[in-house]
């Protein structure tokens, strides 16, 4: 399992270019016997990543039966950086004017690196779209996403800091990405929450939820994109 390292050296910024918070990929090990110790050594290779702008921590996942055939399962994590050195961004100030973003290159540990270099940034828009699909007589929705450059720039980046300004007029549903000419990117998505969280083409919505009293009658709406119907359940 590869979820993103997170330093908290520099908590609050995006590190490394990645279009997913986390994902797994399972790389199953041969079967072996422990020693008379209880010891087992396995090697493993870490992956070689397509892109590797991104910190991972790889989990390992033993599992070990007794002889009476009980199983114990045991949990170790490992950083893993497949480069030194890495751009990370954040958000600093915004007003109605301007966003201003603070950009760094950093090493595996979060400490700066005195880099200086010439960047190119751009925001991508990105538009999602909700489309009805039929598969084997069975209908639900799937989500498709266009991306579309909006506006690019260039920056400098010297000893290993600077800032973004960026219109605020200019920022709604998009991806900034922020690239090195050595190769080094860093993205960061605007209204990170509702992106990676798409919204459902259900609302649900009640008129007195939380005040309301035992025998007392609870107005709920449902909203839907096509008729059907409604299956409530109470639980108590």
């Amino acid at each position: 399992e590869l979820p993103l390292v997170k330093i908290e050296k520099i908590s609050g910024y995006k590190i490394g270019f990645h279009k997913k918070t986390s994902f797994s990929d399972f790389v199953y090990l041969p079967h072996s016997t422990l020693d008379k110790d209880g010891r087992l050594n396995l090697q493993y290779v870490a992956p070689d990543f397509e892109d590797k702008n991104t910190m991972y921590q790889i989990s390992l996942i033993s599992s070990i039966v007794d002889k009476g055939g009980r199983e114990y399962q045991l949990w170790a994590d490992q950083d893993y950086f497949p480069q030194k050195e890495y751009l990370a961004i954040k958000l600093i100030s915004k007003d109605a004017e301007k966003s201003i973003f603070e950009v760094k290159c950093i090493d595996c540990n979060g400490d700066l690196v005195a880099m200086n270099s010439e960047m190119d940034w751009s925001l991508i828009d990105l538009n999602q779209r909700w489309s009805l699909v039929s598969k084997n007589n069975y209908y639900s929705y799937e989500l498709s996403e266009e991306e579309n450059v909006f506006k690019t720039g260039s920056l400098k980046m010297i000893d290993g800091i600077c800032e973004l300004i960026i219109s605020s007029s200019s920022i709604d549903r998009q991806e900034l990405v922020v690239s090195c000419k050595n190769g080094l990117k860093v993205n960061m998505f605007i209204n990170e929450r509702e992106l990676l969280k798409p919204k459902s083409p259900y609302e649900i919505s009640f008129d007195k939820i939380a005040s309301a009293k035992p025998g007392e009658e609870v107005n709920i709406n449902i909203s839907a994109p096509f008729l059907g119907k409604a299956l409530i359940c109470t639980e108590t």
